[in-house]
């Protein structure tokens, strides 16, 4: 409908008028004319519809005007020299160099706009592969103790040795206690050694990815430092609480699409993602990607079938932070001293403090601090990603208190799907000292290492690498190793090592080994290998092994041994629900040696005790009704059968991540009510969890309900039974199917205003379906 200019708009070609204060100068179009149009129509860019009503000006001579914060909506971005002021609304001319088309379809009523990707805003999307992270559940109360042992008999003498690991948690965390006994016997006399190795208590924050320790623990090493253990606190990032939680920058891609299109993305010719976007510039951040360089494939295909590809090579560091990310741990206490010898030996105080955070995603940063007794070390380092070539390491460091010293040096490393390379060197003074380096020690005056790995066609790999370390109170160090892989025919794996060290000394060795699958679970290895020290002659050995594992489940083992060194022995394994337990028989240089040994675990969860192999990780126990011998699996792995009671051990779950525990329908009787059969678990570290399927026994049975005078109540009464929520409707001839039902059970029966109350047992039989028989609503009459 034609429309004439507001007397309060500015006529077409006049200056740009000032709008309300603070907001922008507009400025009136090019062209002046004395009035335009108003179209109210839908709007399709490139192809696709982005709106179904807009009020779009058209001048006489043919110019149009969309609504500014509208063409916004639609990602469409013009410049704002020619703006028209019109009803307190800002429009925008459509004329660009890189409009294509602009104009009304008057039979459809659309306004048409085709414009190149250049003026659509980005569309920034993230990859869909990131998962939401599980929330963890864990019991009121959970336990387990661990037990390893280990006896021998030798002509030399005996020995008994032995550990426990006494673990348990709530909802307060998680303690550990571990202890080691230890008896030897021969003719000058026998030794018994009790040892405390550690006492711990966890608590994680799995939200905030934060784990605090107390008691015993590690101290957590900077970029060039050193493991210490200790007795005291521990706060620290633990990434570990968020599995699915990349802490590395993940590569992007970004490209232009001319229309809306669906995407393919591969990685390394992996499917990793796919989206559908419109029409512009596109960016999809954090795609899933392992360590190291590799390339980004993007195929775009739109609603006509038309293919666009996009190709953008990346390179991951894994010694990098995502931008912002903080990785922190402070620790303070006493030192441990003589770990596994004495129970109770501490040490200096000492505080140490690790701070690093992704300044971008090209360079993260880090700062430590540590003060033993009189002592105190301060260091810096980083990581630099290096376009897509690699990661260069960097520290410096620096330690007072008994002299001063110094620390640096750089690294490099490049890995890639068929070629991998890398160096370091790093350099310290001889009053440098740090966590780790005990008093009278020094620090390695240097320590440099340079390798190159690269993958070949048929099946081959080549690895190289050269170490040197230099000391202020040892010889010198130089170690060179090369290594030569080869599938052959059949599963024959050849790999050919060589390795040569020189110091005040010099050693070489070269070796043949030959690897051949015989089964699932059955392989045969053999071994040659020349050995030549200086000063003696060279050794030729050769030895050869059978064996067979267990697998997941119960099952046998074995692993027979014999070389040309005079050492022969066979070992049988046996894999239970409770336990694995071995028996070994050594036979060397004419002597003959017997070895049993084996491990175990007890678990306890809200008062069901269970016996299990070694609980290392986090466990469970199923519970499927009553039912017995019903397979369970986790991650699609056989992990037992229910027992009497209907309960199975799960006893390697993955803490903090999703495990889908299945059980198998078949195994389940006729009259099994089935919730689902299917339940994720995601328990806390090492704790427990009862995973109670909603499967139980129907109890179904039939039955009839009469009136006193013989005859069936009416069809369409309805029965409930006190206790269940059902309700359960009466059919022809009074006949009723209840479920549910408990031995004795109350049940109500109501029609058309009247009620009455009957008693039925239900009885223990096999009879999937029994027949209760005939109940008279008694005082009910028709």
């Amino acid at each position: 409908m034609p429309v004439t200019a507001h007397p309060r708009e500015q006529p077409f070609g006049t200056e740009s008028v000032s709008s309300q204060p603070g907001e922008p100068q507009v400025s009136s179009p090019a062209e002046p004319e004395a009035d335009w149009e108003e179209h109210v129509l839908a709007v399709e860019l490139n192809g696709e519809k982005v709106s179904e009503g807009t009020v779009v000006l058209r001048g006489r001579g043919g110019t149009l005007y969309v609504p500014d914060k509208e063409a916004q909506g639609w990602r469409l971005r013009l410049p704002r020299g020619q703006t028209l002021a019109r009803d307190g609304l800002d429009y925008l001319l459509l004329a660009n160099p890189g409009i294509l088309e602009a104009r009304i379809d008057d039979t459809r009523q659309i306004l048409v706009l085709k414009v190149e990707p250049s003026l659509l805003a980005a569309t920034v999307a993230q990859a869909s592969s990131h998962l939401t992270q599980p929330k963890p559940e864990r019991t009121s109360f959970a336990g387990f103790l661990n037990y390893d042992f280990n006896l021998m008999h030798s002509p030399q003498g005996d020995f008994q040795g032995g550990a426990l690991e006494i673990g348990i948690s709530n909802r307060y965390g998680l303690g550990t206690s571990a202890f080691l006994a230890r008896h030897t016997s021969a003719q000058a006399g026998s030794e018994l050694q009790l040892t405390r190795l550690y006492t711990t208590w966890l608590v994680d924050d799995p939200e905030n990815m934060a784990s605090l320790q107390l008691g015993d623990t590690i101290v957590r090493p900077w970029q060039r430092g050193y493991q210490a253990r200790f007795a005291g606190i521990q706060y620290a990032t633990n990434f570990g609480l968020q599995p699915r939680f990349y802490r590395y920058p993940q590569p992007a891609v970004a490209g232009s699409l001319t229309e809306a299109s669906h995407l393919d993305i591969f990685m390394n010719n992996l499917l990793v993602d796919q989206q559908s976007l419109p029409a512009g510039p596109f960016q999809i951040k954090d795609l899933p990607s392992a360590n190291g360089s590799g390339e980004i494939r993007v195929v775009a295909r739109d609603l006509l079938g038309r293919e666009q590809v996009i190709t953008q090579p990346f390179y991951v560091g894994r010694t990098l932070l995502r931008e912002g990310l903080v990785d922190f741990s402070y620790e303070a206490g006493f030192l441990r001293r003589y770990y596994g010898t004495d129970s109770m030996s501490y040490g200096a105080p000492f505080g140490s403090a690790t701070y690093r955070r992704g300044l971008n995603s090209w360079l993260t940063g880090e700062l430590h601090g540590q003060v033993v007794r009189d002592q105190a070390t301060v260091a810096t380092g980083g990581s630099f990603l290096v376009g897509t070539y690699g990661v260069v390491d960097a520290a410096l460091g620096v330690s007072g208190g008994r002299g001063w010293g110094g620390l640096g040096g750089l690294g490099f490393m490049h890995q890639g799907e068929a070629f991998s390379y890398g160096a370091s060197s790093y350099f310290a003074s001889q009053a440098f000292t740090q966590l780790g380096i005990e008093q009278g020690q020094f620090a390695p005056k240097q320590l440099s290492d340079a390798f190159c790995g690269f993958t070949l066609t048929g099946g081959s790999s080549v690895s190289l690498r050269y170490g040197s370390a230099n000391y202020f109170d040892r010889p010198h160090v130089d170690t060179y190793v090369a290594t030569y892989t080869q599938n052959l025919w059949g599963g024959l794996t050849l790999t050919l090592a060589a390795n040569y060290t020189r110091s005040d000394f010099e050693n070489a060795q070269v070796a043949a080994i030959f690897t051949l699958p015989l089964g699932e679970r059955t392989y045969a290895t053999a071994n040659a290998r020349a050995t030549r020290t200086q000063g003696s002659p060279t050794q030729l050995e050769f030895d050869a092994q059978l064996t067979h594992s267990p697998g997941w489940g119960p099952g046998w083992g074995y692993r027979l041994d014999a070389g040309t060194n005079d050492r022969q022995a066979a070992q049988l394994t046996a894999q239970t629900a409770f336990g694995l337990f071995s028996a070994e028989v050594i036979h060397s240089q004419g002597d003959f040696a017997e070895r049993a040994f084996g491990s175990g675990g007890i678990g306890l969860i809200e008062g069901h005790p269970f016996l299990s192999r070694q609980i290392q990780d986090s466990f469970a126990i199923a519970k499927v009704g009553d039912y017995k011998d019903v397979r369970v699996y986790a991650d699609n792995q056989l992990i037992g059968r229910t027992d009497d009671e209907g309960y199975v051990v799960l006893p390697r779950l993955r803490a903090y991540d999703v495990n889908n525990v299945r059980v198998e329908d078949e195994d389940l009787p006729m009259d099994a009510q089935i919730g689902t059969l299917s339940l994720p678990v995601t328990p806390y570290f090492r704790s427990g969890v009862v995973v109670d399927f909603p499967i139980r026994r129907s109890r179904g049975a039939t039955l009839t309900i009469l009136l006193e005078d013989g005859q069936p109540i009416p069809v369409g009464a309805t029965v409930t039974v006190e206790g269940v929520a059902d309700v359960f409707p009466v059919g022809m001839n009074g006949e009723v199917y209840l479920t549910g039902l408990s031995p004795r059970n109350e049940m109500k029966v109501e029609w058309n205003g009247k009620r009455c109350t009957i008693v039925a047992d239900y009885p223990e039989s096999a009879e999937i379906l029994p027949d209760l028989g005939k109940f008279v609503c008694a005082g009910v009459r028709r």
